[in-house]
């Protein structure tokens, strides 16, 4: 196993640099902690366990209310369930305890919300491979109300390794975060 990912490593200057240029800011502090919460959060690196992350976007109104930062987080709440009810069975519904990190970012060009989340699959019951995790993922997203089941690009899921020599999951971590100032946390606890 794998000890920890070194935050450093990942918010690199050319990165904080760019990032402060498209949002405008970039709290390197704050985002250091959310970055360690976040692991600590999907528990000790092993190379054996598949992770998923996952971009969904919501649609603009659901029965003519339009979605925000709940609704974003029910959505987020509602796949953290049925995910580890399919792969935990009666102890993902007892305990909901799947290792997961959600975040709620709001996109300025549309003016809506959007979640990222990074969900990781060990100890499962039973072998899956990553397409079935990835087809499973994307049907339950899309029987949604609140995503847009006719539009393509609403659900974007990348599977790979807990651990791998390209440091997916380093950098996917310090992307779900990197909206973090003293007044807004994009991480749902």
């Amino acid at each position: 196993m794998i000890d920890k990912l070194d935050f450093k490593d990942y918010a690199t200057i050319d990165k904080v640099e760019r990032r402060t240029i498209e949002q405008g800011y970039y709290d390197f502090n704050r985002v250091h902690k959310n970055f360690n919460y976040s692991l600590d959060t999907l528990g000790s690196l092993d190379k054996n366990d598949w992770c998923a992350a996952i971009t969904l976007r919501l649609k603009n109104k659901v029965n003519s209310i339009r979605t925000d930062w709940i609704t974003a987080n029910s959505v987020a709440r509602a796949l953290q369930f049925k995910v580890s009810a399919k792969y935990w069975g009666k102890e993902g519904r007892k305990y909901n305890k799947m290792p997961m990190v959600r975040a709620i970012e709001a996109n300025k060009l549309w003016f809506k919300e959007h979640l990222h989340m990074v969900i990781r699959f060990k100890d499962l019951k039973q072998y899956y491979n990553e397409e079935d995790i990835r087809l499973f993922i994307r049907d339950t997203c899309y029987n949604f109300e609140e995503v847009n089941s006719r539009d393509n690009t609403a659900v974007f899921i990348r599977m790979f390794r807990y651990w791998g020599d390209n440091n997916e999951l380093g950098n996917t971590i310090e992307y779900i975060c990197k909206t973090t100032t003293d007044q807004y946390d994009p991480l749902a606890h």
